[in-house]
């Protein structure tokens, strides 16, 4: 077939002359030849538990992620310009990533409509256009960093979105046909010289307008595989912080600690900030935990004694 191919054993179909991902399945692996993701390439994919796009790829289609309702994270890699009208739709996406030095320019229509576990999104520096209802319905969703590139916002692209902080970088208010999300309690911050102009700018003068003063969140772990954390990045001054941890198999976690000491004992920790804020997460093997004892039937009789905590127990 001089017209399409699978190579490299991808499970997928590929428009030769062109590179061009066509058609996609739940175990694909897109080979690094690929340069782009053809409209509804992996539409209503709903066994897609994860997928690599390769470095290369420029354009991500229409409809092309639409409904693949097992897809949890994405990285975007830096060659991507272009992520397509609906292209991510209906995913349960909890975690969306841009590689450094991101080409991304526009984001089309509907593209993470009703993406309902996102949280955050730090969009990268150079992106243009945000298309109409972008991330509508993500009600998830409580912050965001919007790059100084920006110039155009669409219709309704926050609606029912929850956003409590925006960073903004653009000096010049952007012109909105509706309001930057569903929050009447939305913070703005805003290039110091441009506060003025967006108090008197509809409707982002309904909203607190305060100046960009970055303070950020950096998170070391004291055991490497102890577990995953959330909540670094760079945000402003009089921000509320949320950080998590959670422990992986056979660890507990202990706490947060900050210059030495213990500040929290929970696992998620809220905190307004006000500096630069390094934090450790402590986490400790289990009391008990031993990946390498394990239990049998006992078909022999035989009676075991094993001290825990200095107290002799017997099993049989």
């Amino acid at each position: 077939n001089t017209v399409y191919d699978s190579r490299d054993n991808c499970n997928a179909l590929i428009k030769t002359s062109e590179n061009k991902l066509i058609k996609g399945c739940y175990n694909t692996v897109i080979p690094a030849t690929v340069t782009s993701i053809a409209n509804k390439a992996f539409i209503n994919c709903q066994r897609l538990k994860s997928i690599e796009i390769p470095a290369g790829v420029t354009q991500i289609g229409e409809f092309a992620f639409y409904d693949c309702s097992g897809l949890t994270s994405i990285e975007i890699p830096t060659s991507v310009t272009q992520i397509g009208a609906n292209a991510f739709m209906y995913c349960r996406l909890s975690s969306i990533t841009f590689e450094e030095n991101s080409q991304l320019k526009t984001i089309g229509d509907d593209a993470f409509w009703d993406c309902d576990y996102i949280n955050s999104i730090v969009l990268p520096s150079g992106v243009t256009s945000i298309g109409n209802s972008a991330f509508r319905g993500c009600d998830g969703l409580s912050f965001v960093d919007i790059p100084s590139s920006l110039t155009f916002i669409g219709d309704e692209a926050f609606y029912n979105c929850p956003i409590r902080y925006m960073i903004c970088h653009v000096e010049t208010p952007i012109t909105l046909t509706s309001d930057p999300g569903s929050n009447p309690d939305l913070t703005v911050f805003v290039p110091a010289n441009s506060v003025d102009d967006y108090k008197e700018a509809y409707p982002w003068s309904d909203y607190n307008i305060l100046p960009i003063d970055p303070a950020s969140v950096a998170i070391t772990l004291n055991h490497e595989d102890g577990g995953t954390v959330t909540g670094a990045g760079n945000y402003c001054k009089s921000m509320e912080i949320t950080v998590t941890a959670t422990p992986n198999k056979g660890y507990d976690f202990i706490g947060w600690k900050e210059d030495g000491d213990i500040v929290s004992n929970d696992s998620r920790y809220q905190f307004v900030i006000n500096y630069n804020k390094n934090l450790e997460a402590i986490f400790e093997l289990s009391k008990y935990w031993n990946p390498d004892i394990y239990l049998y039937p006992n078909t022999m009789n035989i009676v075991a004694e094993v001290k825990v905590d200095d107290v002799l127990q017997n099993s049989t």
